[in-house]
């Protein structure tokens, strides 16, 4: 699927399986969600697809960064751990996050960026930087291997073992990737309200 199908899904993904009920739960969810649902594509590498990653790249850092914004200023749960956590656990979990950026955009497109140990990885590297966003940013990275086994492409889920997975479904632009793209923007836009919606 495109960039920006991906960012919408991982946040309609992250905020489903988080059913966060504060404001600062969603916003974690939202950056989570956009983040962990884009980040798999750093390792492509196709000319022919260098808009649509920057695209997706844009659109999940912007997202990402407002939610966070706005997450501080009101004094969130995301920016509390991290004032809490800085020093010597915030600096080597940049660092690793650094390092497995670095691997992935090294690697074949949908190889460790697209596996269960790649997911593995940087969950538990984003959580030692900002645990509250942990679970959104990994529901959205598992959203866009699930949504990549749709495609023709293999998938390599069980990194580095096999030649990987798919479900010989669509390709990743047209109809379908139009399809989820909308339904990840509803469903984000329907959950939201619903979540922050006053319980009687």
């Amino acid at each position: 699927m495109l960039g920006r199908t991906h960012v919408a899904m991982g946040v309609a993904t992250a905020l489903a399986l988080t059913m966060p009920h504060t404001v600062s739960g969603c916003l974690g969810a939202v950056a989570g969600g956009a983040i962990g649902g884009w980040i798999s594509d750093i390792d492509v590498r196709e000319a022919g697809r260098a808009h649509d990653v920057w695209q997706g790249a844009v659109m999940a850092t912007g997202i990402g960064i407002a939610a966070l914004a706005v997450d501080a200023y009101r004094g969130g749960d995301a920016y509390a751990y991290v004032v809490a956590h800085l020093g010597l656990q915030t600096a080597s979990a940049l660092a690793a996050l650094f390092v497995l950026c670095v691997v992935g955009a090294r690697s074949s497109h949908r190889g460790f960026t697209h596996s269960l140990a790649g997911l593995a990885l940087f969950s538990l590297a984003t959580a030692a930087l900002c645990a509250p966003i942990a679970p959104a940013f990994a529901a959205g990275f598992a959203s866009h291997i699930a949504l990549d086994l749709l495609n023709y492409q293999r998938v390599r889920v069980l990194y580095p073992f096999g030649k990987g997975f798919s479900l010989d479904i669509c390709r990743s632009s047209g109809a379908i990737n139009s399809f989820l793209l909308w339904l990840g923007i509803t469903t984000s836009c329907g959950l939201i309200l619903w979540l922050m919606m006053p319980v009687s």
